[in-house]
């Protein structure tokens, strides 16, 4: 968990029911996750880290992302089509293009693409 509820009120986030924002919660850190290859396990969060969660989950609650991208549904017969549009993660990706650019844990930028030598495990 990168961030407590009461932390994401504390810097801003507009989210009180709990059961969407442990959802969403979930949700930003696994984007976050893939992003920086995992480099946030079991390390103290940064605040970038703590204010993109911020942005992250109050964006994907605005934008309806929450849901599974459910983009039609239909009750006779049950037919549920999800949506497969990548342009709706790049603002996510932006966000975390901007918030973590340049964040270093470790010795290590979390948004470095190659592998470090102790992570090759």
């Amino acid at each position: 968990m990168y961030i407590e509820q009461a932390e994401y009120i504390a810097k801003g986030g507009t989210i009180t029911d709990s059961t969407t924002f442990w959802k969403l919660e979930y949700k930003a850190e696994k984007e976050i996750d893939q992003r920086t290859f995992n480099r946030l396990k079991n390390q103290a969060i940064p605040d970038e880290v703590k204010y993109l969660m911020v942005e992250l989950i109050d964006y994907m609650y605005s934008s309806g992302d929450y849901d599974g991208r459910v983009s039609s549904f239909n009750n006779d017969g049950l037919s549920i089509t999800y949506d497969t549009n990548k342009s709706k993660n790049e603002p996510i990706t932006e966000l975390i293009d901007t918030y973590l650019a340049n964040v270093v844990v470790n010795d290590k930028k979390l948004l470095y693409r190659g592998v470090y030598a102790d992570e090759s495990k």
